[in-house]
């Protein structure tokens, strides 16, 4: 894509979802941070309250299998943390890192472990390597919860939701104002939760179990985000 736009300095590129050494290419990026404090939200609500859910043990914490120990995930890993403190002070979060994308047993021992250390949750944020962590969450028979598509099909029953990045939303967005004569130029342009660019899908078959006090307290969290009186960080 570089070689491209250096080659055809007059038309634009989009990159979705990461950056290039480039400063011709428009970016378009999703604030991970902000879908990831939901997720911690629901995670620490459900560990804390989890009558409805047979999964749910005494240990406390939830977990989070990332893939390596870079800024990107650190971000997930902060959103995350952020959101079950603020919803869930009590609960614990037990992070690891699998140091690799592309390893599944990697995330399936990784998990294993984690709900040995009484988790009852993992956010999976590992790429490749995250198919050991909704593996894991089948046969340990815990709950675990997906990122960037839906994930919910992965291991019915177990997964709890998935945080989306929504890059139909970011394309649309891009098209439409340049369909209506805003021209896009290059640079970094960032999808939240109030553009529609991350959001936390509940699986349909975990919806219903879902105590109405958590799905109200989630409402409350998705406003104050949108609307700024929940300051969500950036990992620095």
């Amino acid at each position: 894509l570089q070689k491209a736009s250096a080659a055809y300095p007059n038309q634009r590129f989009v990159f979705i979802d990461g950056v290039l050494d480039s400063d011709k290419m428009i970016y378009a990026n999703f604030a991970e941070e902000q879908g990831s404090f939901i997720a911690g939200a629901l995670a620490g609500m459900i560990e804390n309250k989890g009558s409805a859910f047979d999964k749910i043990g005494d240990g406390k914490a939830i977990g989070f299998v990332g893939g390596r120990d870079i800024p990107v995930i650190r971000n997930f890993l902060g959103g995350y943390e952020q959101g079950s403190k603020y919803a869930a002070p009590d609960i614990t979060v037990k992070p690891v890192f699998a140091g690799t994308f592309d390893d599944p047993a990697k995330g399936s021992e990784l998990t294993q472990a984690l709900y040995n250390e009484g988790a009852d949750i993992v956010y999976n944020v590992a790429g490749p390597t995250g198919e050991g962590v909704m593996q894991a969450s089948a046969a340990a028979d815990k709950y675990s919860i997906g990122v960037d598509i839906d994930m919910c099909s992965t291991a019915p029953g177990n997964v709890l939701g998935s945080m989306l990045k929504r890059g139909d939303i970011a394309v649309y967005s891009l098209i439409k104002d340049e369909v209506e004569g805003h021209k896009v130029t290059p640079g970094t342009r960032t999808f939240d939760l109030a553009s529609g660019g991350v959001e936390l899908k509940v699986c349909d078959d975990i919806a219903p179990k879902i105590p109405e006090e958590v799905k109200a307290k989630l409402d409350e969290i998705k406003k104050g985000i949108v609307d700024g009186s929940i300051k969500v960080a950036k990992a620095k």
